[in-house]
């Protein structure tokens, strides 16, 4: 059975990832969400290492974040895998997703997640 908290939604947010060895590459969040996110890219990553998300900005490059973002990734899918945040719902996600779908969608989603929990 599948399991996932957080309302997803689709973006495209280009982003840089270094995997737990050190090895560096570009990549794409294609859907977020307060608990995870599906990251399109070359990087080749195991399954359940851990994965920093550096350098990310979101359209119009109004949101940008120095603060890394860590993650496990979950599950490998076509051109990518899908990440779970180390953190349920840090600041720097709900920024992205604040500036990428809006501030309402945000808080519905921050208000479902507890909910679930």
């Amino acid at each position: 059975m599948e399991h996932r908290c957080g309302l997803r939604r689709p973006v495209a947010i280009k982003v840089r990832l270094r995997t737990q060895h050190g090895r560096i590459g570009d990549g794409e969040i294609s859907d977020l969400s307060a608990s995870g996110a599906l990251l399109r890219s070359h990087l080749t990553a195991a399954l359940h290492s851990r994965l920093v998300v550096e350098s990310v900005s979101a359209k119009h490059n109004r949101v940008k974040t120095e603060a890394p973002l860590t993650g496990e990734v979950v599950r490998h899918v076509s051109g990518g895998f899908a990440l779970e945040w180390t953190e349920f719902s840090p600041e720097a996600v709900r920024a992205l997703m604040r500036e990428a779908v809006g501030a309402t969608e945000v808080r519905r989603a921050e208000v479902m997640g507890s909910k679930s929990h």
